[in-house]
């Protein structure tokens, strides 16, 4: 087996499921194929927004994979686990004329603006204090994207962001950049992340409004209240700015110590999802959002691993999924009391250009 392989010669094999991820820095990536392996010191873990069970982007899932093959590269050196990478060759999801259609949007800008309405009557009522509202933009695609230029285009237009790549099957299949960590534990130090509050590029003076910072704090309120039922010694920084892509938000760093061993499953029901992709609260965000006239499947779902004692996960946002002929880019924004209707929408637009930057090239 070579010791160096590469992400052209790993999405070329002909075997599936297939998961790949990098971290922000480039110091740590994995390549991971197969689904009933028998390593015991790496699992990959998958869950949709609301954690319901099915393999459908349009539904959600939840599930834990032991890979037959993973190669984990370091800055230190390329650590191999399980049984050699298969050498079957396969589709490796080059683009072959690739051709994109807009299907439409879901909400439209009415349908959006009367759950906007909702929103800002149940924080007037007291029964909420956020909620992100998602939209759907959907489309028909004809032959597969290259799935190695899609991930070169978003660590190109990306900082400080995971590359992510799962994929299901040559006609099932995600890719994008996530800013967001859901939590890291290494050793006996949970990390987490707020990162609530956007502005475009350029202009993130407006990042000092007090709705933004409001936004910013309920996510960090929720994650701490969550961490205190596990953790000690929590401390949280004050907002920075941090821009990913074209966007830029306001961002807290949030840290703990746990005394005691939890599993990946515990962690993330704890804090997942945040008010980042729900609300707050939590439960009450969760319920109005059954009225989202679509199912967000992974999107805002979480994707991470474990390895040994470490464990990792990321919010699986700011992607593009593809499912047979039908491609769909999913973008959010946070609804709190101050927030514009027209302010929100065009929010939308700005964090899903990145997105269409890329289809945009194939459309006809």
């Amino acid at each position: 087996m070579n010791d160096v392989i590469s992400l052209k010669n790993f999405l070329n094999i002909g075997h599936y499921p297939k998961f790949y991820l990098k971290d922000r820095k480039g110091n740590f990536e994995f390549f991971a194929i197969g689904e009933n392996g028998s390593i015991s010191n790496f699992k990959i873990h998958l869950q949709g927004f609301n954690g319901n069970t099915d393999a459908t982007w349009e539904k959600n899932i939840k599930t834990t994979i032991i890979p037959e093959s993973v190669i984990i590269k370091k800055r230190d050196g390329t650590t191999f686990l399980g049984y050699p990478l298969p050498r079957t060759e396969g589709n490796n999801q080059q683009s072959v004329n690739t051709m994109i259609e807009e299907i439409g949007i879901v909400p439209d800008q009415t349908g959006y603006s009367e759950l906007f309405s909702k929103v800002q009557s149940s924080i007037k009522s007291g029964i909420l204090q956020k909620v992100v509202l998602a939209r759907k933009h959907s489309f028909k695609i004809t032959n597969s994207l290259d799935i190695v230029d899609l991930l070169n285009f978003f660590e190109s237009n990306s900082k400080d962001c995971y590359i992510y790549c799962i994929c299901l099957s040559p006609e099932q299949y995600c890719a994008g950049a996530s800013p967001e960590r859901l939590f890291k534990l290494d050793k006996q130090t949970i990390i987490s992340e707020a990162i609530a509050g956007t502005a475009s590029k350029g202009k993130e003076d407006e990042l000092a409004s007090i709705k933004n910072h409001h936004e910013n704090n309920l996510v960090g309120k929720h994650i701490v209240e969550r961490m205190q039922q596990f953790a000690s010694n929590i401390q949280i920084s004050k907002p920075f700015t941090i821009s990913p892509s074209n966007v830029s938000h306001l961002k807290c760093e949030i840290n703990g110590i746990i005394e005691r061993q939890f599993d990946f499953e515990q962690l993330a029901e704890f804090i997942h999802p945040t008010p980042a992709m729900a609300g707050y609260p939590q439960i009450p965000s969760m319920d109005f959002l059954k009225q989202e006239p679509f199912a967000r499947g992974l999107y805002s779902g979480l994707f991470g691993y474990e390895l040994n004692s470490d464990k990792e996960s990321i919010v699986l946002i700011r992607g593009i999924f593809v499912n047979k002929d039908k491609l769909d880019i999913y973008v959010g924004s946070g609804i709190v009391a101050g927030s514009s209707m027209a302010d929100e929408w065009n929010e939308l637009n700005n964090k899903e250009q990145m997105l269409l930057n890329y289809i945009n090239q194939f459309k006809v």
